[in-house]
C-alpha cells in the first residue's frame, strides 16, 4: 500500500474505512511486515497499525529499523511518518541493540536503574 510518506508490505492487510467510507481511518498489518520511508528508512516487524489521521505507524514483535549499514532494534518501533521522527521502546531497560556508522545517544527511562 502506498501513502504520501511511506510505502506499506505484508502478508495480510486490513483496512478500516471512515464511516462514510470515503477514505482509510486505520490499517492493521500481519506478517512479514515493512515499512519503506520516504527517507530510506525500512522498518520490519510482524505486526504492525496505521492510523491515517496522525500518519503514525506502531510495529510490534521482531522489530527492527535499517539505513544502509545502520540497525536499531526493539520491542516496538513507532514512527511518525509526516515529520520523520521514530521513537524505539524497550519493555526493560537494556542497552539498544544497534548498528550505527554515527554517533548514538540512548537515554535510560527515568525511574530505571
Amino acid at each position: 500500500m502506498v501513502y504520501e510518506h511511506s510505502v506499506h508490505y505484508a502478508d495480510r492487510m486490513t483496512m478500516y474505512l471512515t464511516d462514510h467510507g470515503s477514505r482509510i481511518e486505520r490499517v492493521t498489518l500481519n506478517g512479514n511486515v515493512r515499512i519503506v520511508t520516504r527517507d530510506g528508512w525500512t522498518a520490519t516487524a510482524s505486526t504492525a497499525s496505521y492510523s491515517d489521521r496522525d500518519h503514525r505507524a506502531v510495529l510490534a514483535c521482531h522489530t527492527s529499523i535499517r539505513r544502509h549499514k545502520e540497525v536499531i532494534s526493539g520491542d516496538s518501533i513507532t514512527i511518525y511518518l509526516s515529520s520523520g521522527r521514530t521513537v524505539i521502546m524497550m519493555e526493560e531497560w537494556r542497552e539498544p541493540e544497534c548498528q550505527f556508522s554515527g554517533v548514538v545517544t540512548t537515554r535510560r527511562p527515568s525511574g530505571q536503574t
